[in-house]
């Protein structure tokens, strides 16, 4: 619709997503970004010697839309894939390999009992007939499985050892959440289309993505909304350089995370208001060390026995230094808030560090705390359903202002961008 004008509130991936799509299809778009940065949790930063990523580490190929949104920006010459990405679990008196993609080599997992072992063999089977209907880009569709969490799912499909040994060090290690918190439904939607698809990481980095989908696109960055007003036009309330201002656009798609919605949107009605105020993210902290010696490349979880306020550790060899990575677990974040010491995480875990990794006493050249207070969205018990009814309300009518974040889909970067590409196909749609 040319002459039509939008303003994308926040340059996530969700919201690049939605800009990107309505720009090809002849709106005027601006992008508003709070921060100097664009990618919001997807990018690179910098601390010194010390590279790391800005939270997303990976991507995964079952996601059609997602790799066909990769190609289309020129970027699936610059993936490296990983078929079968294995870590060391550190247990409390047991070490075993856990395997981040669905396969045969879960069935050897030490402590497993024999009939864990073969009630997996039919789990995998299920999983697999799943896959006719199990959208990776939408937890809502396995939503029958809402209402119960993920810990008492594979305690009754699977059993105790399956939950200690395969779910917890992934669902802990890699993504920050406890699966006694989290609903079933992201497990029977993501995992049934990751068997036989890659792990990929993007060269030289995840920098890479939120660049390319920007590129061509009008973006302001430190510009902080403070309030959007739904109506014809829309106002948009800025503080740029200190200053106050109003801006008009015929529409606005808010792509910022759930639980800021009401705040700038007073004038929301009960329901939706009382389903943004549903949404909760949980937070990351992570600690990055630069030695100035040669450690080699591993990469371990710990168990919830074994972790003592770290998840997951990996070093990272660069010639004659080494580049660490913690990741504190669910418990230490916990505490690094109550402490007020989000920013000093290398204290919170100090004495865990030396003991797996000694070489910090004497060979640490920099350290730099990263605190994410919302990493990912969690999709805990019930919220699938309240999502549901949230974008079928959203859908039956045309909007002033619509929504996106991996919040509304999935807790994936191809959530985000799914997400971002339905608000503007409606808003699109509502144009006509």
């Amino acid at each position: 619709m040319l002459g039509k004008s939008v303003v994308v509130v926040g340059a996530g991936v969700a919201g690049l997503s939605a800009a990107r799509n309505l720009s090809k299809r002849g709106f005027h778009v601006l992008v508003l970004e709070e921060t100097d940065l664009i990618g919001g949790r997807v990018g690179t930063q910098w601390a010194g010697d010390l590279v790391f990523n800005r939270g997303a580490r990976l991507l995964y190929s079952c996601s059609k839309p997602f790799f066909a949104l990769l190609d289309e920006l020129g970027l699936t010459d610059h993936l490296s894939h990983s078929r079968q990405l294995t870590a060391k679990t550190v247990g409390q008196n047991l070490n075993w390999n856990v395997h981040l993609m669905p396969g045969p080599s879960s069935l050897f997992t030490p402590g497993l009992t024999f009939k864990e072992r073969w009630r997996l063999v039919g789990h995998a089977i299920q999983l697999w007939k799943l896959r006719r209907r199990a959208n990776p880009d939408d937890a809502t569709s396995v939503y029958e499985a809402d209402d119960v969490t993920l810990s008492d799912y594979i305690l009754e499909t699977l059993g105790q050892n399956a939950l200690s040994r395969l779910v917890d060090p992934i669902f802990i290690g890699a993504r920050n959440w406890l699966p006694e918190e989290v609903s079933a439904a992201f497990y029977l939607s993501t995992i049934p289309n990751l068997f036989g698809t890659t792990v990929m990481s993007l060269k030289p980095d995840m920098q890479a993505l939120p660049d390319a989908m920007a590129e061509g696109l009008e973006i302001q960055t430190n510009v902080k909304v403070t309030r959007i007003n739904p109506g014809q036009p829309c106002g948009i309330e800025i503080l740029k350089d200190d200053k106050a201002e109003t801006l008009t656009a015929d529409f606005v798609i808010c792509a910022l995370p759930g639980d800021l919605v009401p705040a700038l949107m007073p004038s929301l009605g009960d329901e939706d208001t009382g389903f943004f105020e549903q949404v909760r993210y949980s937070s990351y902290g992570a600690v990055h060390y630069m030695l100035d010696c040669y450690k080699e490349e591993t990469m371990q979880f710990y168990s919830r026995a074994a972790a003592q306020g770290v998840s997951l550790f990996q070093a990272s060899p660069e010639g004659e230094k080494t580049q660490l990575y913690a990741q504190l677990s669910p418990d230490a974040v916990a505490r690094a808030r109550d402490e007020g010491r989000t920013g000093q995480l290398d204290q919170v875990i100090a004495e865990r560090m030396t003991a797996i990794c000694p070489e910090l006493e004497t060979h640490c050249l920099d350290c730099h705390s990263q605190w994410i207070e919302r990493m990912l969205p969690i999709f805990q018990p019930g919220y699938c359903k309240e999502l549901r009814a949230f974008r079928e309300r959203q859908n039956a009518m045309p909007q002033q202002v619509y929504f996106c974040g991996d919040y509304l889909y999935q807790a994936l970067l191809n959530g985000a961008a799914a997400s971002g590409h339905a608000a503007s196909n409606s808003l699109m749609r509502d144009c006509t």
